[in-house]
């Protein structure tokens, strides 16, 4: 559990809820959590004009995905995770609606993080980070951003939005454990893996959030994936 610490810290960085980071960059000495964090503050320090800034790449009921959005969430897998081109896209596009889904849902349900509740949380992944078997790697992230500082001034809103997101989902777990208290909710199979019905439903949630947003997009030429 400790050695999975800094790859959550990644995922809210990243948008994300599900970043695997592998691939170190090669003929270099520095790991992915390094390329990571220089990807992440090269693409805040460019202040050229770029022709994707304002582009609406997909746009739903209540949702935005511009160019800019897209490009540099798939430029952070490439870099820093290894991607694939048009694996890198597909995932940058899925990842980034369903955070905005989710934030979107959560908000119009009326959830907020104070910002005691916010240095609450960061405290606790400041000392999460202290922890030997992951220090190594924060700290690779950390000169990556340019100092430990930069990270966390960057990712202090990420954070909020996803502490708003996992209220919003943890009040439905809450409710769907309670509707079904009387079931057997956990089951085991026979490799000894554990399935809980409560995952299965919450993807579910998610999809149907997602395609009441009726999402539209359009095609680009950097983007390697079809409508």
């Amino acid at each position: 559990m400790k050695k999975k610490i800094i790859v959550s810290v990644l995922c809210l960085a990243l948008l994300i809820f599900s970043i695997n980071i592998y691939a170190e960059a090669e003929g270099d000495n520095k790991g992915p959590n390094f390329w990571l964090g220089r990807t992440i503050i090269s693409q805040l320090n460019n202040k050229s004009s770029r022709s994707d800034e304002n582009i609406i790449y997909a746009k739903g009921k209540d949702i935005e995905i511009t160019e800019k959005e897209l490009n540099n969430h798939a430029a952070r897998l490439i870099n820093a995770g290894g991607r694939e081109r048009e694996e890198a896209y597909k995932e940058a596009y899925d990842t980034i609606v369903r955070r905005k889904t989710l934030l979107h849902a959560a908000l119009q349900a009326g959830y907020k993080v104070s910002d005691g509740e916010l240095d609450q949380i960061i405290e606790k992944e400041k000392e999460n980070l202290q922890d030997p078997d992951v220090k190594e790697q924060a700290e690779e992230l950390y000169e990556g951003f340019g100092g430990e500082e930069a990270y966390w001034e960057y990712i202090r809103e990420i954070k909020r939005e996803t502490a708003i997101c996992s209220k919003y989902i943890n009040e439905k777990e809450k409710e769907y454990r309670e509707a079904h208290e009387d079931e057997e909710l956990i089951s085991y199979g026979e490799d000894g893996s554990i399935h809980d019905a409560w995952e299965e439903e919450k993807e579910k949630l998610i999809q149907q959030l997602i395609e009441e947003q009726q999402i539209e997009r359009g095609r680009k030429k950097s983007c390697v994936f079809g409508k």
